[in-house]
């Protein structure tokens, strides 16, 4: 499909420098006050966060964790009607996946039930790929049906990174073995008129090895460091986008000349 033009890798590369100490608001959906960041915790923030914003999936987990204590991450100790009883939670009531709750939280706490200590994930799944693959036939809305999984490389890279308070569970080396998923990239390359001729008709293995081939000149041995930053533009030219509040004005911002605001 062509190469990416340097000039467009170097303004990637210092749009996401501009950035790096910038978290992920994400991460703040699953750091309960009072408690230790857990990655078990992460786990089921992302399967929960299926149609709801990250406020939301805050109070939900907030108040499970009220609710169930420790019993939250280890439901087999619960009856399955008391854990039923637990999730009937009334601000859920438009929630399309209300009735749900419980199975998800069972579906978590079978896998981690199954495999262990996170901090022996690392031996067990060398390869990232191996534990977003497992995750995702195996805990629903993980990406069993998807091509991208979206969400299992998005709590990949903050397991094998370390990022928020959590202390990186895989060596540094895994780094580079994370992947961004296309349309992480190709959604605000859309905007910025970047993508190559015909993308719309590319398989999804040729549009990834194309976005791969972008991240990865932007920062070979830590591919998805540059992941949040691009977040921030996913949704540029409309009222939510975070690029302007994160660079402070747009004739900051490397990207400028490319953009249509």
């Amino acid at each position: 499909m062509g190469d990416p033009s340097p000039d467009l890798i170097k303004r990637l590369r210092d749009f996401a420098s501009a950035q790096k100490d910038v978290p992920d608001p994400r991460l703040a959906a699953w750091t309960l006050p009072g408690t230790v960041s857990d990655a078990r915790l992460a786990l089921l923030a992302t399967c929960l966060a299926q149609d709801l914003t990250i406020p939301g999936v805050a109070r939900l987990l907030k108040e499970l964790h009220e609710l169930l204590g420790d019993s939250l991450l280890e439901p087999w100790r619960l009856r399955q009607e008391d854990l039923d009883k637990f999730c009937r939670i009334g601000w859920l009531d438009a929630w399309p996946h209300r009735e749900d709750l419980p199975g998800w939280i069972t579906a978590v706490g079978d896998f981690l039930r199954t495999y262990g200590d996170p901090s022996r994930w690392h031996d067990r799944w060398v390869q990232p790929r191996d534990f977003v693959r497992t995750m995702a036939m195996e805990i629903p809305w993980m990406g069993r049906k998807s091509t991208e999984r979206v969400k299992g490389w998005r709590l990949a890279r903050w397991l094998v990174r370390g990022e928020g308070s959590l202390a990186a569970l895989w060596p540094e080396s895994a780094r580079a073995l994370l992947v961004v998923p296309h349309p992480i990239l190709s959604v605000p390359l859309e905007w910025f008129g970047q993508l190559p001729p015909g993308w719309e008709s590319k398989a999804p293995r040729d549009r990834q090895a194309w976005t791969d081939s972008v991240i990865r000149a932007i920062d070979p041995n830590d591919p998805a460091a540059v992941w949040t930053a691009l977040e921030s533009i996913l949704r540029r030219g409309k009222t939510d986008h975070l690029c302007v509040e994160r660079m402070g004005s747009c004739d900051r911002c490397p990207l400028k000349p490319l953009c249509k605001t």
